[in-house]
């Protein structure tokens, strides 16, 4: 693994990262090698495994023989959103923080460096976003999806825009480094949120300033099939979460002048989940969960071009698609 940062263990670093994991044996390694492999000389790296049954924890220990590493280990599970806001709000010390889930990694040597300094280059700007590509279980590149095809630093006005109306504005948890003194400002995550708490936070520090938009695919998304969900009581209480947070921010967005109705911007936003199922192979689920917006919201479903592609990407599959792919490029 690579060695130390020259900064003594004493100094105060300029970036928190935050690796959450819960039983992520299979993937914790190549995640810390990858946030170890990065040239900006001041972060430490705060490990939270939250009562993990694998081999999670013996691996973050090694690991916290490089002095940039401490390790947090939780001996009865807290859950995501607990575990989340204990490693920004109490346990981060640097001037900017963000959050690497253990199952994703950081693919440019050079992307801790240019994220800062897009934030002290300005600063009003709250957060700076990159780009993600979709990784497979065996490290194989599957998609990429790029926020802008320039560096770019946009009004929160702009950013909340683009978020609420642009279905291919995609923002990944993973990878947003954000000014600590903002992210506290806003008040954090929220705690009433299990699974909209980033999109809510997105959206409020856009509220409080620019936002900073890199060009480069910087950071990987794995896609596997851990990451399904639990009961269709639970599927369908996630969803009503994620239609509530949008209707919200939709109405904050039109108080700020912006002309973004509720359908609209459930349009852009309510497939989502349905979306990352289908494109990483968890067909039934991407359906039930197609069937789920159908259920909950009929007008939406049937005229959100992110809901079809869902559907027909689920009941297709990935080969299908690809051949369709060939005569619509843009897709992915």
């Amino acid at each position: 693994m690579p060695g130390p940062a020259p900064t003594g263990e004493t100094d105060t670093p300029a970036l928190s990262v935050l690796v959450l994991s819960h039983d992520y044996e299979r993937y914790l390694a190549a995640c810390l090698e990858s946030v170890l492999a990065q040239t900006f000389p001041s972060f430490e790296v705060i490990v939270l495994d939250d009562a993990s049954g694998d081999g999670s924890l013996a691996i973050a220990r090694r690991y916290a023989a490089d002095p940039r590493v401490r390790v947090v280990a939780h001996e009865t599970n807290e859950g995501f959103v607990a575990t989340l806001r204990e490693g920004t709000g109490v346990l981060s010390r640097g001037e900017f923080l963000v959050m690497v889930s253990a199952d994703d990694l950081v693919l440019e040597p050079e992307t801790f460096a240019r994220q800062v300094a897009a934030l002290r280059v300005n600063p009003a700007v709250t957060a700076c976003m990159t780009g993600f590509v979709k990784v497979g279980p065996r490290g194989e590149r599957i998609g990429r999806r790029r926020l802008v095809t320039r560096p770019r630093t946009l009004s929160g006005d702009s950013f909340a825009r683009r978020v609420l109306t642009k279905r291919e504005f995609s923002v990944m948890h993973s990878g947003t480094v954000i000014r600590t003194s903002a992210y506290h400002a806003v008040g954090g995550y929220r705690s009433d949120l299990t699974n909209y708490g980033d999109f809510a936070l997105w959206m409020a520090l856009s509220r409080m300033g620019p936002i900073a938009l890199l060009d480069s695919a910087c950071y990987g998304y794995r896609v596997h099939g851990a990451q399904m969900s639990g009961s269709p009581e639970r599927r369908r209480a996630v969803l009503r979460e994620g239609i509530a947070v949008v209707r919200e921010e939709a109405a904050i967005a039109r108080a700020r002048g912006a002309r973004v109705s509720d359908v609209r911007a459930l349009r852009a936003r309510a497939a989502d989940l349905a979306l990352a199922d289908a494109f990483a192979g968890r067909r039934s689920l991407a359906l039930r969960r197609c069937g789920d917006v159908l259920a909950e919201v009929p007008a939406v479903a049937l005229t959100s071009a992110g809901w079809w592609m869902a559907a027909t990407r689920a009941l297709i599959g990935g080969r299908a698609w690809a051949a369709l792919a060939r005569f619509a490029p843009n897709r992915d």
